[in-house]
């Protein structure tokens, strides 16, 4: 190929360009309509991600939980790509949320609309609403549980200090979703700011990292690696550090330090994700065909 960079490019294109276009539709419309379509296009994502990281090689279960991994934002371990139909609850809530005022304001049909009432003649835009914001608070708290469990475990180093069980950082504390009540009445005094998309977006995100975990570790249960313990377990925890999706973020500006060459992008997606290594294949060949030589 001409452009020796093309697998960096085309992923850019997948992660900044395709994978964002959905949350416009998310936005715009109630999650029981947009879910179907979003869940579709994000099967088309898939394909053309498993494309770019040479996934065809991996078995159907390495290849799940490399999705899994992959739809996180690079700073819980992922690659920042795709776009789950999980998101259409935060994305439609946060929007509500920014809009109500105003909609309450020029839209007739929402004027002296009380987001506090249940009933079944509420409106359908109100109702779904509800049931998006109340789902993520609920889902936080579940997570929030998990982590909470993780507090009282310590381990220890090999030079003898002690660190506590590892977990991501921000998780959106309880105290930022405050029930819809206090964030809409219209006769509350409070400047408390609704919750924006990315902080009920994060909450979408740590449930998908706790399932990505939860996977890692039954892999490490079901099928042990012989020379290294927990090995899917340490890859999860490693891929989740600080900095650790950096080299993704980075768009290249055509200078060398920001370019990878498609074989070396592709061995680092798949070492990223637990995919098999066929990027290196040649090369691994190449070792075995020299023997005790190439030692």
């Amino acid at each position: 190929e001409r452009i020796r960079c093309s697998g960096q490019l085309k992923y850019q294109l997948i992660s900044r360009c395709a994978s964002q276009i959905p949350n416009f539709y998310a936005r715009c419309m109630m999650p029981s309509l947009a879910r179907d379509a979003i869940e579709a296009v994000n099967g088309e994502l898939r394909v053309a991600f498993e494309l770019i990281a040479g996934a065809g090689c991996s078995p159907a279960a390495v290849r799940e939980m490399a999705w899994t991994q992959a739809m996180l934002p690079s700073a819980l371990g992922g690659a920042s790509v795709g776009y789950s139909s999980e998101m259409c609850a935060a994305a439609y809530a946060a929007s509500v949320l920014a809009t109500w005022t105003t909609l309450r304001r020029t839209c007739p049909a929402l004027h002296g609309v009380d987001v506090a009432d249940t009933g079944p003649s509420q409106l359908r835009l109100v109702t779904e609403f509800r049931q998006a914001y109340d789902e993520l608070r609920a889902k936080r708290d579940e997570v929030g549980a998990v982590y909470a469990s993780y507090e009282p475990q310590t381990f220890y180093t090999l030079r003898g200090g002690k660190v506590p069980r590892f977990k991501p950082e921000s998780l959106p504390p309880a105290a930022k979703l405050k029930p819809i009540e206090a964030l809409l009445d219209p006769a509350t005094t409070s400047d408390t700011k609704p919750p924006s998309q990315r902080t009920l977006g994060l909450i979408v995100h740590h449930a998908r990292w706790n399932k990505f975990y939860g996977m890692a570790t039954e892999r490490d249960r079901t099928q042990p690696h012989a020379r290294t313990r927990h090995r899917e377990m340490t890859r999860a925890i490693d891929e989740s550090q600080p900095g650790a999706g950096a080299w993704l973020d980075l768009p290249p500006d055509g200078t060398s330090p920001t370019r990878f060459t498609t074989e070396l992008f592709t061995i680092g997606l798949q070492r990223k994700l637990g995919l098999h290594l066929s990027a290196g294949e040649h090369a691994m060949n190449a070792l075995d065909a020299l023997g005790d030589e190439s030692v």
